[in-house]
């Protein structure tokens, strides 16, 4: 974004010019994002590139302030809108140290306030199902339609079975698995979906700042944000999943009982990723496909 965009953004919002203008790289952050100086304060400015709707923003902020309330510390949304064509988001900024650069016994406390930023988080009353909302607490998709989807697609005619991603005695499998969540009664609320050192900051008072709210929506609780810590974060790497568990007041017996039901959900989602990329992303097919079958072999395993 230019810089008289960037200028007019914070102007409009605190009536000061900046006087520091830094870009942040970080990888796998799909938008542009700017830590921008004042004489008073610092912001960080996210932009989207790809977006011509400020409606993912407005999503974020609404989960940000939902947290904040739930006593979850987040960075303050400020201002969501638009500048020319590009949707903006411009938030606090939160001075400290990233959470995949702390030290050992600093992640450990992480990994705990993590798992009590999860309960809190969860326990947030949500409408609807998936990542996109039309109003402000409600996600427009059916939980319902979305298993149904992925259960009627495993068929004779599956891409995913010409492409060679899954072999015909796979798919049966998955479909017996599909076909007991239909029958599991599971509550949704809040979740962040994307737990993890890297979307932290650890300020200099201890306070843990939880980041990057784009995965977020309304999903099965506990078991989305269980599932994604395990297969992204710790895969299972159990001192410091107890550290997590610890932190949502979760037992390793209760976590066992859930397992199961953690695991079906997960290949659920990785199976619908696959199908999202072949119709949307081909480039990430691979990538997505060796996710799924990673995630089959492991429950094949937890099964023995």
């Amino acid at each position: 974004m230019e810089t008289q965009s960037l200028r007019k953004i914070v102007f409009e919002h605190q009536g000061k010019e900046i006087r520091d203008i830094s870009r942040i790289h970080n990888k796998g952050e799909v938008n542009d994002i700017y830590v921008l100086t004042t004489d008073l304060l610092k912001y960080v400015l996210r932009v989207d590139p790809n977006e011509s709707s400020p409606v993912r923003f407005q999503k974020e902020a609404w989960c940000m302030g939902a947290a904040d309330k739930a006593g979850v510390p987040v960075p303050k949304p400020l201002r969501v809108g638009m500048e020319g064509t590009r949707p903006y988001m411009l938030m606090s900024y939160c001075a400290g140290t990233r959470g995949e650069d702390a030290d050992t016994e600093s992640k450990d406390i992480i990994w705990g306030n993590l798992g009590e930023y999860a309960r809190k988080l969860h326990s947030i009353k949500v409408t609807g199902f998936g990542e996109t909302m039309d109003a402000p607490g409600h996600f427009s998709g059916s939980w319902t339609e979305y298993l149904d989807y992925n259960i009627s697609s495993l068929n004779n005619e599956d891409e995913l079975l010409a492409l060679g991603i899954i072999t015909r005695e796979q798919s049966e499998a998955l479909k017996e698995i599909f076909l007991h969540l239909k029958n599991t009664k599971l509550n949704f609320g809040l979740v962040h979906n994307d737990l993890s050192l890297k979307n932290t900051i650890l300020g200099s008072d201890g306070t843990v700042y939880l980041l990057d709210w784009g995965s977020a929506g309304a999903y099965a609780v506990p078991h989305m944000d269980l599932a994604e810590v395990l297969q992204f974060s710790l895969k299972e790497n159990w001192p410091e999943f107890r550290l997590f568990l610890n932190g949502y007041g979760m037992g390793r017996d209760e976590f066992e009982k859930l397992k199961p039901d953690v695991w079906r959900l997960q290949l659920l989602t990785l199976i619908d990723k696959v199908r999202w990329a072949i119709d949307k992303q081909p480039s990430s097919i691979e990538q997505k496909a060796e996710g799924l079958l990673g995630a089959i072999a492991d429950y094949s395993r937890s099964l023995n």
